[in-house]
């Protein structure tokens, strides 16, 4: 079966199309991207799969004249899609959310393919609010979305990973890391892009934490950070790994005692699968999509959540030592963990898009 995967740029999006389009293949069917992919073009290239653009944009501001541009990029998008999926001749396609999906998901419908559409996060965005009403399917990551949708569209997957989740030896990761294995570890990931915000307020909660006990960090900075970072840690004199981008994640979440993180959809899966103890700090710009996500956690007593505009060093500090002194895993707390994360949501999601009917 031939299947069009569409998405907006963002990590967020493009990770779980990715973790389905390698499921696909390995079932024997032909996979292919349409979207906007900007710098995640390279990786799905890198994966094998081909991929075309389209000249969808978002929308940025309110005001009429950022509405008129959109629009007509829109439906210059909503054309090509039209060329595109009639030359490929998919059999399905399938929309992961972001403005770079929108226009091939309503393509899809208007040449009556069937379609559907995967939403990551608790609330759907803009482009599957409005395309939940025309595809056949929803698919959704965290079972709180079903009242978003039309509930006799909707199947519950979970969240598809790119990411293996194993467990690693602490003692075995810390060796090749060049850390203690006896030491409390905190690991700092602020998404794909890494966050500056949290890394400015975590260097300037290092020598609070310093002088209340012995500690080491893993820290995923960011690329733009990363230089910056590297030196406070090393004129701290604090024991550490970074990298501007922590590939193998797995071994992270095996070592670390608590998580400073954002609270995207994969983020949220993954700190759930591995029963971290977390800081949740919602990116404020996110239309709410990343506190709904966050609450999902903190309704579980697994995560404490700060407000970013709000936040300050004492309180990060704080909300650590609560966590790494305090917290245990009760019979509730880990219900929930297991209902946000689904171990084989990529196979999951492989079967309903084949069991599609139009």
């Amino acid at each position: 079966m031939k299947i069009a995967l569409a998405s907006g740029g963002t990590a967020g999006h493009i990770y779980p199309a990715l973790a389905l389009a390698q499921e696909l293949r390995q079932q024997g069917h032909d996979v292919f991207f349409i979207g906007v992919f900007r710098d995640t073009g390279e990786l799905i290239r890198k994966l094998g799969f081909e991929y075309m653009e389209i000249s969808a944009r978002g929308l940025y501001a309110q005001s009429m004249s950022s509405i008129f541009v959109t629009t007509v990029f829109m439906f210059k998008a909503t054309i090509e899609s039209i060329k595109m999926l009639s030359h490929y001749k998919p059999e399905r396609v399938i929309g992961f959310g972001g403005y770079g999906a929108f226009p091939v998901v309503l393509s899809g419908f208007l040449l009556r393919i069937p379609t559907a559409i995967h939403e990551q996060n608790v609330l759907p965005g803009r482009a599957n609010r409005f395309l939940k009403f025309l595809v056949n399917r929803i698919f959704i990551s965290f079972q709180k979305s079903i009242k978003y949708f039309p509930a006799h569209k909707v199947v519950w997957t979970g969240y598809p990973t790119l990411r293996k989740f194993k467990d690693f030896s602490k003692v075995d990761i810390a060796q090749e890391w060049a850390l203690d294995p006896y030491k409390k570890t905190i690991l700092v990931i602020g998404g794909s892009q890494g966050s500056h915000a949290i890394n400015e307020i975590f260097l300037d909660t290092m020598d609070l934490l310093k002088s209340s006990f012995s500690y080491q960090v893993v820290h995923s900075t960011g690329e733009n950070d990363f230089p910056y970072v590297k030196k406070r840690y090393e004129d701290n004199n604090v024991q550490h790994y970074i990298m501007p981008f922590i590939d193998d994640m797995a071994k992270a979440y095996s070592l670390a005692d608590v998580v400073i993180s954002r609270a995207g959809a994969g983020a949220i899966t993954e700190i759930a699968a591995y029963h971290k103890p977390c800081i949740l700090i919602p990116y404020p710009h996110a239309q709410q999509h990343q506190q709904q996500n966050a609450a999902l956690l903190a309704a579980g007593n697994n995560a404490l959540v700060l407000n970013e505009k709000e936040m300050y060093p004492e309180q990060l500090r704080d909300a650590i030592m609560q966590l790494l002194e305090d917290f245990s895993m009760d019979p509730y707390g880990l219900n929930i963990l297991k209902e946000l994360f689904v171990l084989d949501a990529d196979l999951r999601l492989a079967k309903e898009v084949l069991a599609i009917k139009g």
